[in-house]
Formats: structure tokens, C-alpha cells, sequence
């Protein structure tokens, strides 16, 4: 049975946990919770309470304090007396060389004066005006190349300067008119001579005035001056005929040929115009200076056919073509150097 009192609700009630009202929570004389009992010291005699740190032993220092370095003791970082020489001497240069006594590196000393190069203003001048010479001469070697006509003339000889000098003096002035446009147009080289040109349109003249046509003389001047197409062969012969023998000159003619099967679709002549034809067709116009001359024959499904473009006579452009709506196209264009009627086709 408990020695709880009985609850009497009429009497004050202490919190639960808590002694009654009047009574001690502990006896008389007896300590708390935790606490030492009365009279005695709560640690040993002579231990320093909790977060007390003991005294430094007798005759030590304090932390922090550090007794002085004894006298004649160098500091900490200083070397002592006869360990490190005083001062160490500055490098005296590269301190050992190869075998054979070859004294040390010195260093970099003083440079001399750079030497001011001299400008040739007047030679690289000179210089510059004869690469512009060669370049000229180059050129003009190249130009002379692309004209398609060699500079040596196959009917002549240069082992005969003096028989060449009394031709060329008894030729009219025409000659010599020939000559020099003949140069300026087709830049042939120094191995053809003016007699040389002379010569040939000297031929070309006695053969027109035997009736010859333009171009019959075609082949014949294909001889004399070896790689000429036939649109340079015409223009030297109607030169030929201008400046020797104004009496002989006739107008050039552009002809349009077309053949094969009829009922193709057929235009033809210069830039700018639109002419319509047929099959089989052959038109003869005066010659004129348009950008080109060109013919179409288209066929309609079935068939052959082919074109034809002539100047004095002379094929310079033809193509043909065959089945279905295959089409035949000839065109021609003036070399703007020469003057001369080429083929367009030609790639």
C-alpha cells in the first residue's frame, strides 16, 4: 500500500512530480542533484577547476614568451661566423670552356653599327624597264602564234637577200603597202621579210587578173603560209587585192546552204534578224560586219539535214543532223584582231 496521501480534492494540488506543499524536495542537509556534499571541495586539493588551466611549472615561461638567443648566437635565417662567405662575387662569365685553355663566354658586349644599305633607285630602274621590254617582246611572240598563221613563208628563202632587196624595188609602192598591213594584222616574226610578203601579194594579184576566183586562190595561199585557216587565207588575198591591185577587188558574199530532207524548220541570217527558209536552200547576201552569221535547220521528226556557211565561196562553217527533231546549227563571228571569219561551232 502507498504512503501517498489520499487526494483531497478540496486542498491545493502541487504539479505532478513536485513534493507537497511544505515539504523539502530533498532532506535537511543533503545536496542536490550533481553537487558535491556539504563541506567538501567538489575537485581535489591543489587540481584547478573545470576550464582553469594549471600554472607553468616554476623558473619555465609563460607560453609566448621565448627566452633570447643566447649572446653571440645569430638569429634564425643569418648564417654563423665562418659558415657562409659575406658577399659571393657576381658571375664572372662562363666559369669552364672546352679542353685547349679557349677563354670563357664574355656576354653580350656593345653591337656595332648596323650598315645602312644603299638604294639603288638607278638600277632597279634599268631593271624595271627591261623586264617591261622582254614582257613586250614576249607578247608580241605569242600574238604572233595565235593567229594560227607560221611566221615562215614556205615559197620563200632568206639565204637570198640580194635577189629579195631588186624584188622588192620593182614592185610598186603597193608592195610595200601590202607589206606593212599584212605585219600589223597577222605579227608575223622577224623571219618574214617584206620582200617575202611582197612576193605572195604579188601572186595573188597576177592570179585574179587571170580570171582566178577567191576561192580558188584559197588552197594556194594555204601553201605558202603553212597553219592558215581559210578565214585567214581570205583576208590576205582581199588584201592582197586592195592595196596591189585596186582593179581586181570585188565584194565579199555570205552564203546560206541548207540540204537534206525538205520539210524542215530552217532560219537563218545575221545578228539580229530571223529570216525563215526551206530545204533545199542556197542564199547569197553581201558580206557586212555583224557580231555573227549563223543558219537552224530543225527537222520535224524524221529525215537529214545539214548547213552550210561560205564567205567568197569558201566553206567556214557546216554541221548536219539526223531523226527526230534534231537540229543542224552553223555559225560564224569576225576575230577581232585579224578581222577574219572563223567558225563559231568550233570548241
Amino acid at each position: 500500500m502507498s504512503d501517498q496521501p489520499p487526494w483531497d480534492p478540496g486542498l491545493p494540488q502541487q504539479p505532478y512530480g513536485q513534493p507537497p506543499f511544505g515539504q523539502q524536495s530533498y532532506p535537511p542537509g543533503q545536496p542536490q542533484y550533481g553537487q558535491p556534499p556539504f563541506g567538501q571541495e567538489s575537485y581535489p586539493p591543489g587540481q584547478p577547476s573545470y576550464g582553469q588551466q594549471p600554472p607553468y611549472p616554476p623558473g619555465q615561461p609563460q607560453y609566448g614568451q621565448q627566452p633570447p638567443y643566447p649572446p653571440g648566437q645569430p638569429s634564425y635565417g643569418q648564417p654563423g661566423p665562418g659558415q657562409y662567405p659575406g658577399q659571393q662575387p657576381p658571375f664572372q662569365g662562363q666559369p669552364y670552356g672546352p679542353p685547349g685553355g679557349q677563354p670563357p663566354y664574355p656576354g653580350p658586349g656593345p653591337q656595332p653599327p648596323r650598315r645602312r644599305r644603299k638604294r639603288h633607285l638607278v638600277r632597279n630602274t634599268l631593271a624595271g624597264i627591261g623586264a617591261a621590254v622582254v614582257a613586250i617582246i614576249v607578247i608580241s611572240a605569242l600574238s604572233s602564234h595565235g593567229s594560227g598563221v607560221s611566221t615562215t613563208a614556205s615559197g620563200s628563202s632568206s639565204s637570198q637577200p640580194a635577189v629579195v632587196a631588186s624584188a622588192v624595188a620593182a614592185l610598186p609602192s603597193g608592195g610595200q603597202q601590202y607589206a606593212s598591213d599584212m605585219q600589223n594584222i597577222f605579227s608575223f616574226g622577224p623571219s618574214v621579210t617584206a620582200a617575202d610578203i611582197a612576193a605572195f601579194g604579188q601572186q595573188v594579184c597576177q592570179a585574179r587578173q587571170s580570171g582566178t576566183s577567191v576561192a580558188t586562190e584559197v588552197p594556194a595561199a594555204q601553201q605558202f603560209w603553212s597553219n592558215t585557216s581559210p578565214g585567214d587565207a581570205i583576208q590576205m588575198i582581199t588584201l592582197a587585192a586592195k592595196d596591189m591591185c585596186p582593179s581586181q577587188q570585188t565584194a565579199q558574199t555570205i552564203t546560206y546552204v541548207v540540204t537534206g530532207t525538205s520539210g524542215a524548220d530552217v532560219t537563218y541570217g545575221p545578228s539580229g534578224s530571223n529570216s525563215s527558209g526551206s530545204v533545199p536552200m542556197s542564199v547569197t547576201q553581201p558580206l557586212g560586219n555583224p557580231s555573227y552569221y549563223a543558219i537552224n535547220a530543225q527537222l520535224q521528226g524524221y529525215g537529214e539535214v545539214s548547213c552550210e556557211l561560205e564567205v567568197d565561196g569558201v566553206a567556214i562553217s557546216s554541221a548536219s543532223a539526223s531523226g527526230g527533231y534534231n537540229i543542224a546549227g552553223c555559225e560564224i563571228g569576225q576575230d577581232p584582231t585579224t578581222g577574219s571569219w572563223e567558225n563559231d561551232n568550233s570548241s
